[in-house]
């Protein structure tokens, strides 16, 4: 046998082998991947764009999940919706906070193991008129459960002050992951002279939270916060 026959059939064998993998994709075909979605473990998804989803709001923020985008948008009646590019999943629908529109809030988010979280950030609006600070004058977590999205603030308590600039509440609720549940601690974003204690706001609010379904979806507090070994905090960045 010549090596030009070998050569042949082997290039052959190639593309039947090809041809016959259910993984191979055709040029242009939407992207499909395996990850462990709310479907199952190992379930194959399919992306679609922007368009297919038919969003409802002004675009807040963009970011990845475990298989596919979510989209982050605001209505002008004040609803918030998270809505992922996975087809045929849910979107996540719950009230924004006061005042939060594209204008006044910015927004990050990460999938998480339990599920997407967003933070919400609203700006001073004194800021924009050359007064107050530069810190924002409300934070916020939202999370889904179901078709429900809900949020909570971040911040609780009495803005410190610095040289008249308002910089924001010395501490915050900083959210973790512990197991299967969302828990927020509180922790010291500001450093004060001789030091501060902690609120007994801050502190009453630290615990496990859960989304309560119904017409204005909420994360609510449901039960204390368990030892932090073995939690790992959210990858967002606090302000």
């Amino acid at each position: 046998m010549s090596y030009a026959f070998t050569r042949t059939h082997a290039l052959l064998g190639l593309v039947v082998a090809a041809a016959c993998d259910p993984a191979a994709k055709s040029v242009g075909e939407r992207p499909r991947t395996t990850h462990p979605s709310e479907r199952g473990v190992d379930a194959v998804v399919e992306c679609v764009d922007e368009e297919s989803v038919a969003l409802q709001g002004e675009l807040l923020t963009r970011f990845d999940g475990r298989a596919c985008p979510w989209v982050a948008t605001v209505t002008p009646e004040g609803a918030l919706e998270l809505v992922s590019l996975e087809q045929g999943r849910a979107r996540l629908r719950g009230p924004a906070p006061r005042g939060c529109t594209v204008a006044t809030c910015r927004a990050q988010g990460v999938e998480s193991a339990i599920g997407p979280l967003l933070l919400l950030e609203r700006a001073d609006p004194d800021h924009e008129r050359g007064r107050g600070g530069e810190a924002p004058d409300g934070v916020w977590l939202g999370a889904g459960a179901g078709e429900a999205l809900g949020v909570t603030p971040l911040w609780l308590g009495e803005p410190s002050h610095g040289d008249s600039t308002d910089l924001g509440p010395v501490f915050e609720l900083a959210p973790t992951v512990c197991g299967e549940q969302l828990v927020l601690r509180a922790t010291s974003r500001l450093r004060v002279a001789g030091g501060e204690e902690l609120p007994e706001v801050v502190r009453a609010a630290e615990g496990v939270y859960q989304v309560v379904e119904g017409e204005a979806p909420a994360l609510q507090r449901s039960g204390d916060a368990p030892p932090p070994a073995g939690c790992v905090a959210v990858a967002l960045e606090l302000p």
